[in-house]
């Protein structure tokens, strides 16, 4: 069950191509150093403590179990008050704590975490390393509210399922509250953020699970409704359990059905180790695909115009870097305006005039779910210019940057896309664009020579 050479390979082709989501579960030791029991176990033996009968207690260390005989014996309102004090007592005495494990995976490329926990500990490690974290929860009695902003590598965000300290009415702790909790999460009442729910499902996501508990039966229910709606083949994912689990006797049939129906891989390996080795690998990684100086190119170089989502202006960077390199001139917002521009008068007019040669639609399903965004501006813009271009030449060129590769914006269902996700389509953009350039100094020679 080790990692051979070819699932590292692998790992680091996902921070690469694909989206990564951190599963964050319950099993995860605490102390600087990971030497000590979970902050749930020590949270659950705190209140066993405090529960006068325990013949009833199944695991002094089971939270949810624990949780629901402390309802039991306390009893009412009163009971659900004291429990809520409790707890928030606990986490509030370990709100600045994280451990090396937490650091190590800090360090990845991670823009999303889901944490089934309600401790600070994977925020605590982003700030250490210099990110800025965004955090979110989901509250199953309602009032949820949409996630804070646009999750990126330097601010990666942390959606706390099972609720949060900031209102602990949201926490999922006792066996009741987790039969809520799934029924509501399965119906949709209430939802999760939309944005959220789509990168769950997305063909193109895959999963880190670490201390995520799969012999746990509600947690094997929430990921089957998560990855429901995906319908095609499921990418490649990762799953670190403790010792334990492979001792288990459900362990073969879990492992089997995960393995066959969602493409997780269960591995027993030692967690702050894996860590540590995919940070290395990691960071040689980056160091060996970090770009050469970019060619200087000739004046009468193609300029090519990204239109994008803002959500995409790292994967936007890295194509932008690429297409340089093959001789194209390219423009996008981020590079080549300054503060103080008139951006709608500049942009405009940049599209509207020949100072830009083609016009790229960089789609992705960010770009999909937006309503209204600058770009549309951008896109009717070039749809205009477009009118006084005869057809056997370029201008617009959609083309997939991310997402199943299906569906087209309706504006340009007309066209056909490239997808740039296969290396042999972005050579063909590239070929297609130096063709055409060809092409129109051609017809210039041509007419200048009748």
């Amino acid at each position: 069950m080790a990692f051979s050479e070819k699932d590292w390979r692998k790992l680091l082709k996902i921070f690469e191509q694909r989206e990564c989501v951190l599963m964050l579960g319950s099993d995860i030791p605490s102390g600087a150093d990971n030497s000590q029991p979970p902050l749930s176990t020590l949270l659950a033996r705190q209140l066993a403590c405090q529960i006068s009968d325990q013949a009833s207690i199944c695991n002094q260390d089971d939270l949810p179990n624990v949780a629901q005989n402390y309802l039991a014996k306390q009893g009412g309102i009163s009971g659900s008050f004291d429990l809520q004090v409790e707890v928030e007592d606990f986490y509030k005495a370990h709100r600045t704590e994280t451990t090396a494990l937490h650091l190590s995976l800090a360090n990845l490329p991670f823009k999303y975490c889901i944490s089934t926990t309600a401790d600070a500990a994977m925020e605590n490690a982003f700030r250490a390393v210099g990110k800025q974290p965004l955090s979110a929860f989901y509250h199953f009695k309602g009032g949820n509210q949409g996630l804070p902003g646009n999750a990126q590598v330097d601010k990666p965000l942390i959606y706390h399922l099972y609720g949060a300290i900031a209102d602990s009415r949201s926490l999922v702790l006792a066996e009741t509250d987790l039969l809520d909790f799934l029924a509501n999460i399965i119906c949709g009442n209430p939802k999760l953020p939309p944005a959220l729910g789509h990168i769950l499902a997305d063909s193109n996501t895959s999963f880190l699970f670490i201390g995520f508990g799969f012999q746990q039966w509600y947690l094997r229910v929430l990921l089957h409704v998560f990855r429901a709606k995906q319908q095609s083949a499921r990418p490649w994912s990762v799953a670190l359990e403790n010792t334990r689990f492979f001792d288990e006797p459900v362990y073969p049939s879990v492992a089997w059905f995960y393995g066959d129906k969602h493409a997780i891989e269960f591995k027993n390996c030692d967690w702050n180790g894996f860590a540590a080795e995919l940070n290395r690998r990691y960071r040689q990684h980056v160091a060996e695909q970090a770009p050469t100086p970019e060619p200087e190119l000739p004046a009468d170089a193609p300029v090519v115009f990204l239109c994008h989502c803002s959500e995409d202006s790292e994967a936007v960077g890295l194509l932008g870097q690429k297409l340089r390199g093959k001789g194209l001139n390219t423009w996008r917002d981020r590079d080549n305006l300054r503060g103080g521009d008139n951006w709608d008068n500049k942009i405009k007019h940049l599209i509207e005039s020949r100072a830009v040669h083609y016009f790229l639609v960089l789609q992705t399903p960010a770009m999909l779910a937006r309503c209204e965004s600058y770009f549309v501006t951008e896109i009717k813009t070039a749809l205009e210019r477009q009118k006084s271009v005869w057809d056997e030449y370029l201008f617009i060129v959609p083309a997939y940057l991310a997402g199943n590769g299906q569906a087209k914006l309706d504006a340009l269902k007309h066209l056909d896309y490239l997808d740039l996700r296969q290396d042999q389509d972005l050579d063909r953009l590239v070929q297609n664009i130096q063709d055409d350039q060809r092409e129109r100094l051609a017809r210039k020679e041509w007419a200048h020579a009748g």
